[in-house]
């Protein structure tokens, strides 16, 4: 449990600080593009590991989503079922 929540964290400050650094390179092509910053391999390698890490990190958000949504589903079930599954608990001394 701990590594996943450090895991998320992690990858959520990855973006952040893979983010800026593009920003920045971007900033400085549009204000001089003969230095064509956006087509270097430093700038490229910075692109596909904020694409990696982004990916990532929408699978993470897909996966805790869907997560919460069954959790949430197996609290709010009918009242019938949580008497049915009492009444068996009850019958079969199983808790």
């Amino acid at each position: 449990m701990k590594f996943r929540s450090l895991f998320k964290n992690l990858i959520m400050h990855l973006q952040v600080i893979l983010a800026v650094p593009l920003i920045t390179l971007w900033i400085l092509d549009s204000l001089n593009p003969n230095m064509s910053f956006l087509t270097n391999t430093v700038a490229k390698a910075l692109l596909i590991t904020l694409f990696v890490v982004s990916l990532i990190s929408g699978g993470l958000q897909i996966y805790v989503k869907s997560n919460v949504k069954e959790e949430s589903a197996k609290k709010n079930r009918p009242v019938e079922d949580r008497k049915i599954s009492h009444e068996f608990t009850e019958q079969t001394g199983l808790y």
